[in-house]
C-alpha cells in the first residue's frame, strides 16, 4: 500500500506539470498566432516550412 501512494505521490505532480506546460504552450501558440496575424501567416507560407499556420 505504501509503495502505491508512493507512487501517486510521485506521478500526479509530474503529470501536473506536464499537463500545466501544454497548457502554456498551446496559449502562447495561440496567443502568438493572434498577434503576428495576417501577414505572419503568408510569411510561414511563403517559405513553406509549417503547415499548420
Amino acid at each position: 500500500m505504501a509503495v502505491v501512494l508512493f507512487l501517486f505521490g510521485f506521478i500526479m505532480p509530474l503529470l501536473w506539470v506536464v499537463a500545466i506546460g501544454l497548457l502554456i504552450a498551446w496559449i502562447l501558440g495561440t496567443f502568438r498566432r493572434a498577434r503576428y496575424g495576417r501577414d505572419h501567416h503568408d510569411d510561414y507560407h511563403r517559405h513553406g516550412r509549417r503547415r499548420r499556420y
